[in-house]
């Protein structure tokens, strides 16, 4: 799952109902590694643009973190999802859908299967984390949104004036950092391993008893 967030003005009447406890404790195994194309894209243009002076060493290396903590994270939450039942409310699903078919085009333009599942999964990810922040009692002060500001400052030198001065964009950073948070909780909340095997390889069949 990537990092999308739902647009703030739309009334999203979606539900998510938890069918089973989740085992946090149940042994995740990574077998390939997938790269999303979009999100890679995302990450290079905001990378760019806070760190003006980044190398193309360490926006490499920034790109391979990002797609491995992308695949842990993806790998936690479709086993969570397995413990809730979902009712999505198509209303919000079209308006979301039309969203990303607005925001992705040109190269980042996807068919309207692939918009179908990033909606699904963008609405899927707030009714979770909005059922584990609760769960984790995880939430964001006042103080850490002007920290991650003075960061930011500090690294760009850009004005943070209009975002402490306005109410919306405040309140976007803090559902930044939330979500940031859940995200790491989200990881590190299973036993999470990678056994990726050589595709060329064919592996030996098991047997049956």
């Amino acid at each position: 799952m990537n990092d999308n967030s739902t647009p703030q003005n739309l009334v999203n009447n979606s539900t998510a109902i938890p069918n089973s406890e989740i085992d946090f404790k149940k042994e995740l195994v990574i077998t390939r590694i997938f790269a999303d194309a979009n999100l890679i894209a995302q990450h290079k243009e905001r990378l760019s643009k806070g760190l003006p002076n980044i190398t193309p060493q360490m926006l490499d290396f920034e790109m391979v973190q990002v797609v491995i903590k992308d695949n842990l994270f993806s790998t936690a939450m479709n086993e969570i999802v397995t413990h809730f039942n979902f009712n999505l409310d198509a209303n919000f699903v079209n308006q979301i859908k039309a969203d990303l078919k607005k925001n992705l085009s040109g190269p980042q333009a996807l068919d309207d299967n692939g918009v179908a599942v990033i909606a699904d999964k963008i609405i899927k990810k707030e009714l979770v984390f909005n059922h584990l922040a609760k769960l984790w009692n995880i939430t964001v002060s006042d103080d850490e949104v002007k920290s991650m500001l003075d960061v930011f400052y500090q690294r760009t030198n850009q004005s943070i004036r209009e975002v402490l001065d306005d109410k919306d964009k405040f309140e976007g950073i803090r559902r930044a950092i939330l979500e940031e948070k859940l995200i790491l909780k989200t990881i590190a909340a299973f036993p999470i391993r990678f056994d990726l095997n050589n595709p060329n390889i064919k592996q030996p069949e098991a047997s049956v008893s």
